[in-house]
């Protein structure tokens, strides 16, 4: 379903709620209606993903979820509570839970209901937001508005089309890696079951509970550790054979139930072999970009090893994979 909310000639806004059953003329009119306006959006990125997928270029006037960001990159940026502390609307409309397309003309009243009210308190807000801006110091004004129209808008287009396109994977390689990640985790816990004399499915809770292993590694070897991470028993896996069949089973469970695993289930389910990371940009207290998966770690933070990134693929043979980046470029900037 679809809300769009404007303001009319008379000074009244309008809102139109309908259900996404639209022919292909009336898809075709509406496209052409989208084309000749700037749309207003809180969080752009997920509607743009939408949009596009339905080939319907948007033009982004505005970003709420952006701008109070910039004005505040503390403050939680959900419509739901920004709405009703920065603009005053009457909360209330968005605890109805959708969860599933309705069934009912009752039903779809209440989701179109709901929708509006989405579009509605969007505009509220983004009003509010830039009556904000106009009590500011004209100098952070100008500093906010030149990030927010120069920089964070125009990026909304060109990383939702990353996100619909999504990155290939080599399915073949994926299966491949599960394999030997899952051999190679099964192997340490046989490892830790031999070397403490515990059943293989005792050892493997062992090695899975951080506070199992502080226990062990002070009643077996009487070392404190503050916690079981690498960095903490590293200092002892050459030492003792038990902590480093832990290390290696932590890695290996880690490297499948982050990527390995949650990237099949994806690849699998979605059906084009190709991973759709979300990519956020407004949503870390530093300003850099963030990602978000529908399962396991995001694109953007993979580990540099050299099979994970081999995981990687390209469409064909007459393409090729370039990795560039601007080496410490905040520095160089302020330089």
């Amino acid at each position: 379903s679809m809300s769009l909310t404007g303001l009319g000639s008379d000074g009244y806004l309008r809102t139109l709620a309908f259900s996404w059953t639209l022919n292909s003329h009336q898809k075709q009119e509406l496209r052409g209606f989208l084309a000749k306006r700037d749309l207003i959006f809180h969080n752009a990125m997920a509607d743009c993903i939408w949009l596009l997928s339905e080939n319907i270029q948007p033009h982004i006037g505005g970003d709420s979820m952006l701008l109070a960001y910039l004005l505040d990159e503390n403050r939680r940026a959900g419509l739901k509570g920004l709405a009703p502390l920065v603009a005053g609307v009457e909360a209330g409309w968005e605890k109805k839970p959708l969860t599933e397309r309705p069934k009912t003309r009752s039903g779809w009243l209440e989701l179109l209901e709901y929708n509006a009210g989405d579009t509605e308190n969007t505009n509220q807000l983004h009003k509010a937001l830039l009556s904000q801006m106009s009590t500011l110091d004209p100098e952070r004004r100008d500093n906010i508005l030149r990030v927010y129209e120069r920089l964070l808008l125009p990026a909304v287009v060109p990383f939702a089309r990353i996100a619909l396109n999504g990155t290939p994977i080599n399915e073949k390689a994926l299966g491949r890696e599960i394999r030997k990640h899952s051999k190679a985790r099964d192997a340490a816990v046989r490892e830790l079951a031999s070397i403490t004399g515990l059943r293989a499915d005792v050892a493997e809770k062992l090695a899975g509970s951080a506070q199992q292993i502080t226990r062990y590694v002070r009643e077996a070897y009487g070392l404190e550790i503050e916690t079981s991470r690498a960095d903490d028993l590293s200092d002892f896996v050459e030492q003792y054979p038990a902590l480093k069949a832990i290390q290696v089973f932590k890695h290996e469970r880690k490297m499948l139930s982050t990527y390995l695993s949650p990237w099949q289930n994806l690849v699998s389910s979605q059906g084009d072999g190709r991973l759709h990371s979300i990519y956020l940009l407004g949503a870390t207290r530093t300003g850099r970009l963030s990602a978000d998966l529908e399962e396991g770690g995001s694109l953007l933070l993979i580990p540099r090893d050299d099979w994970m990134r081999d995981l990687i693929a390209t469409p064909d043979n007459n393409w090729e994979i370039h990795a560039a980046d601007y080496s410490q470029i905040e520095l160089r900037m302020i330089a």
